[in-house]
């Protein structure tokens, strides 16, 4: 009862405000707006991820070891360290699946607040001085990191436990206890990427402040005991997580070199209110606004005599090394674990924020009144600077503007008048303080988030409430083990907020081997994810796609309110449905189960430029045939308008006029009713002046890595006509634009007869998959992704594994013999770790006392 009262005691009103202040500010912004928080990663990838989690925690936890809904099927321990092992996730629970984004919105509110929190926490604790702290604990809790970076919500939990790892090294350093164990742990297992930059900054803190003290030696052996049992206690997750990485992200080297990403001195173009936009999401420069007010305490401190110089030189020195970090090539890429971030630069700013409010708040709380002249006239002449750089740079910045550059001046103006005149005055400092902050904390939020835009929150609810229904009736009439595919998608990870086996991802945590291996079959790809974008029947069909959702024909008389939006459609092979909803119909195609007899090779050709030769190649391994399901064709005496042949070259054509569009135009009659695709290059995919038009519909294309990728074109009857024509300017090469005549009809009947003689496939736990009896060739191949965790018993003895392309499971059997077959994934580097943990453990259970001293 005592320990309520405090809580709501009046000592406890800042503790509250620190969390509700930049609570109601950020959510209140989100509020006016619908509540609309959905945007790029968060809106495309962590949404599904986080339905993922909602989904599976406590109904079916396995999934988070193992999962056919990563792609085609991977390992998801790395994923759950990166993207889904917040405890704070455990709040999505309190709301239903179906209004997740509303959910989302409010996970990440309160995780802004809590940052504010723990940031208040620490400064009062150390300063003494609420009306110091609370201000500043608003302005790390709203930085320009998390203006940037709020839709990479896992990054966010390391921003929480920043300030509580400061203040357990300083209580080691002051030989008080501490509980530095628990919160290295809480760093590596909610976010082990960012707790990484946090506790590289740990590192930093310990060895400037101990030096500073002059007991670094003295207090070494404390500090590298309690951070090393903490990092083994940690390595149930650490380890399957690198060996994850390895497989994908670590796989991919960046190129060291002593340049700089951007002249250092560009670095003060963020201390601008509003300084960031979607440019800045992918190309820009680091994200450090924390006030010009408190960045110029800042600079003050460096001028405080009540400072010793060693100190000040040590810190001098570390807040060089953080400037140099945020623009020097190698000392980045040390911050980003060796690896060159794609899109959001500079991940591990909130740690250069942390340091300099801190410094700033040192200064502010030990002030020297007697100033020199140095001072006022540097603080004046860097003002200046400033302001006529933000004005010569405008054009350089899209997110510059007059109104930004003057409302920074006002602030740059008032933060000078403080640190010369305000804080000279005991009385008026420390309302000026809180109001400057505050005014610019809430002029930057409003500017910063108006720059972006945001997906309205009903389209992701509709679309998965209508995909968890459709998909629902497929599993009730097939619980046997199969992919699904739908001819539209909203996102690359569709399959983890729907929850059935699909064909792409999009996932930091990728496996490249996987990744490349599909590419060849012209499935769009990019460095991290794949998509299903480029696919067709027979090629799904390989890789087990049994079922298809397809939009129904009355869709767009449904009310737009209610209706799922619907992009970039593509060929249904098949008239077979199975179960429909208002929206939505489900489809069966003939497909090759994922586990299956074979007595041909475990290696046929591939080729990444021409995905009809590795489709006919896959077809013909699987099928044990020659037929040539695919065939292509050059395209050539084209009609031309406004266009003429390049003398030196045949299939170069170059606008007569370059101000007017070309057009090239070729109309065919169909000899038979296939279905037609075009294999177009990535040159002309990737060249917004070129439009293909096929009977007058514009095609669409995935955009992704430059490859070359089959287009659906049509599916018409013998005799039809078939136009197509290329628009472009400037000049078109057709050097690598073949037709491709794809006869599926004659496919899906040999896979019909295939199958007969082949398993039935379950997925009996989501790391289990079994096959009732069947006939054995020389081998039992899989289109399940190679991995040595899995395990495989033929007839209940543990048999030999094998690489089935060098991508994909396969083992060797004896033909001929009735077997079933049992395949397990063991996740050999989750149990070395769990081990590794339980005596890291028991270590520091037995010699507590010992580590701490």
């Amino acid at each position: 009862m005592k320990n309520m009262k405090n809580i709501f005691s009046k000592k406890a009103l800042p503790y509250w405000l620190s969390f509700f202040v930049p609570f109601i500010l950020f959510a209140g912004y989100f509020a006016y707006h619908g509540s609309n928080i959905l945007t790029i990663d968060l809106g495309q990838q962590y949404i599904d991820f986080l339905a993922f989690v909602r989904r599976n925690l406590f109904s079916d936890p396995l999934n988070l070891i193992y999962s056919f809904q990563n792609g085609h099927g991977n390992s998801m321990i790395g994923t759950d360290a990166y993207y889904l092992l917040s405890p704070l996730n455990l709040l999505l629970f309190l709301f239903p699946l179906k209004i997740l984004p509303y959910a989302i919105y409010v996970l990440i509110s309160v995780k802004i607040a809590l940052s504010g929190l723990t940031a208040f926490h620490y400064w009062n604790k150390k300063f003494n001085n609420t009306w110091s702290s609370l201000p500043a604990s608003l302005a790390y809790a709203l930085s320009g990191y998390a203006m940037a970076y709020f839709i990479n919500l896992m990054w966010l939990d390391s921003v929480i436990l920043l300030p509580i790892l400061v203040m357990e090294i300083d209580k080691l350093l002051a030989g008080k206890k501490h509980h530095l164990v628990a919160v290295t742990c809480a760093l590596w297992i909610t976010n082990f990427y960012s707790g990484y930059m946090a506790l590289l900054f740990g590192l930093i803190y310990f060895i400037a402040r101990s030096t500073s003290e002059g007991i670094f030696l003295e207090k070494l052996w404390a500090y590298i005991k309690s951070s090393a049992i903490a990092s083994f206690m940690s390595a149930v997750l650490l380890i399957p997580a690198a060996s994850d990485l390895l497989l994908g992200k670590a796989k991919n080297s960046a190129t060291w070199s002593m340049n700089f990403l951007f002249e250092p001195w560009q670095l003060f173009m963020k201390l601008l209110t509003g300084a960031y936009n979607f440019r800045e999401m992918s190309a820009g420069l680091p994200n450090i606004f924390l006030t010009t007010l408190l960045f110029y305490l800042a600079i003050q401190y460096f001028f405080n005599k009540n400072f010793s110089a060693k100190e000040k030189w040590i810190n001098g020195f570390v807040t060089l090394f953080f400037i140099l970090s945020l623009s020097w090539i190698p000392l980045n890429l040390i911050w980003h674990m060796g690896q060159f971030p794609i899109w959001y630069p500079s991940r591990f700013s909130f740690v250069v924020i942390f340091w300099v409010i801190d410094l700033a708040l040192k200064n502010l709380n030990n002030l020297d009144l007697k100033m020199g002249k140095v001072q006022p006239v540097l603080l004046i002449i860097l003002s200046i600077a400033f302001v006529l750089e933000w004005i010569k740079l405008k054009p350089s910045f899209t997110f510059l503007n007059m109104s930004t550059i003057l409302i920074s001046g006002i602030y740059l103006f008032l933060s000078v008048l403080y640190c010369l005149v305000v804080c000279q005055d005991k009385d008026i400092k420390k309302s000026f303080f809180a109001v400057f902050v505050f005014t610019e904390v809430l002029v930057n939020l409003y500017l910063s988030l108006n720059n972006l835009t945001f997906q309205n929150n009903r389209d992701y609810e509709v679309y998965a409430t209508n995909m968890r229904e459709i998909y629902s009736k497929i599993q009730a009439k097939d619980p046997s083990f199969y992919r699904t595919a739908a001819v539209f998608s909203r996102d690359d990870d569709d399959s983890f907020s729907i929850g059935y086996n699909g064909l792409s991802t999009f996932n930091s945590l990728i496996n490249n081997t996987t990744s490349d291996f599909v590419k060849n079959f012209g499935y769009a790809q990019s460095l991290n994810s794949y998509s299903m974008a480029g696919g067709n029947p027979i090629s799904d069909s390989l890789f087990g796609v049994k079922y298809i959702i397809k939009p129904t024909t009355n869709i767009y008389s449904i009310p737009e309110s209610e209706r799922l939006q619907i992009s970039n459609t593509a060929q249904v092979p098949t008239d077979k449905m199975i179960a429909h909803t208002r929206q939505l119909m489900a489809y069966v195609q003939p497909a090759v189960p994922m586990v299956f007899s074979s007595n041909t090779s475990l290696k046929f050709d591939l080729n990444v430029f021409n995905p009809v030769d590795s489709i006919n190649n896959f077809a013909h391994n699987v099928l044990n045939n020659q037929k040539p399901y695919l065939m292509q064709f050059g395209l050539d005496n084209f009609k031309l308008k406004n266009a003429k042949k390049d003398k030196n070259s045949a299939t170069n054509y170059i606008a007569k006029n370059a101000n007017k569009d070309a057009y090239i135009k070729k109309t065919i009659k169909l000899s038979d009713n296939h279905s037609y695709y075009l294999l177009l290059s990535s040159d002309i995919i990737s060249n917004n002046n070129i439009d293909v038009t096929v009977n007058d519909v514009k095609l669409t294309f995935p955009t992704k890595n430059g490859q070359n990728i089959l287009i659906y074109m049509t599916q018409q009857s013998k005799g039809e006509k078939l136009r197509i024509k290329f628009k472009f300017k400037d000049s078109l090469d057709i050097s690598s634009v073949q037709l491709v005549n794809m006869n599926v009809s004659q496919y899906n009947k040999d896979v019909i007869k295939f199958n007969t003689k082949q398993p039935t496939v379950s997925l009996t736990n989501p790391m289990t998959v079994e096959t009732t009896s069947f006939k054995s060739g020389k081998y039992v191949k899989t289109t399940i992704p190679w991995s040595e965790n899995w395990t495989a018993y033929v007839n209940g003895k543990k048999a030999q594994t094998t690489q089935y392309n060098n991508a994909l499971l396969a083992v060797k059997t004896k033909p001929g013999q009735s077997i079933k077959v049992k395949l397990v994934f063991v996740p050999k580097m989750l149990y070395l770790g769990l081990l590794i943990t339980l005596i890291a453990t028991a270590i520091f259970w037995k010699f507590k006392k010992h580590i701490y001293k």
